[in-house]
């Protein structure tokens, strides 16, 4: 996925402790590190119409970061579209700078769907099982 350069405002919140969020930061980047991205790419990438004709929709590594910090906050679309706008965490575990466009809820449910109807949601369910699994951290 290309990420763009963090902006001033990107770095500011970064360093910034009334905007870091610690908690949360050290828990999005510990999921980070064990889910297999690469796999769940390989998974939903067929069935993702990333660089075909018509609007090109985001890359396909944000929209399963984003469906991944929906199922770990339990967020409806409409509330993880505002969490994007609201947590810099939140963003940048997704792969967004504070000047990066979000997708709206619609997009997110969209994308959702687009698991559901071909059943991948189970499969990254059961991938992400596996992982948590191997490391030991799920029994």
């Amino acid at each position: 996925m290309k990420i763009k350069a963090p902006s001033f405002a990107d770095l500011f919140a970064e360093t910034s402790p009334q905007l870091g969020g610690a908690r949360r930061t050290k828990f999005l980047e510990t999921l980070d590190r064990i889910i297999p991205w690469q796999d769940l790419k390989a998974l939903i990438g067929p069935y993702y119409s990333e660089g075909k004709r018509g609007a090109q929709p985001y890359p396909l590594e944000l929209m399963i970061r984003i469906h991944f910090l929906q199922l770990v906050y339990n967020l409806s679309d409409p509330m993880c579209e505002e969490t994007l706008h609201d947590s810099f965490v939140c963003r940048r575990f997704v792969g967004l700078t504070m000047d990066s466009k979000c997708p709206d809820e619609t997009t997110i449910l969209r994308f959702r769907h687009l698991l559901e109807k071909n059943v991948l949601d189970k499969q990254v369910f059961d991938l992400f099982k596996q992982q948590l699994t191997a490391r030991g951290l799920l029994f």
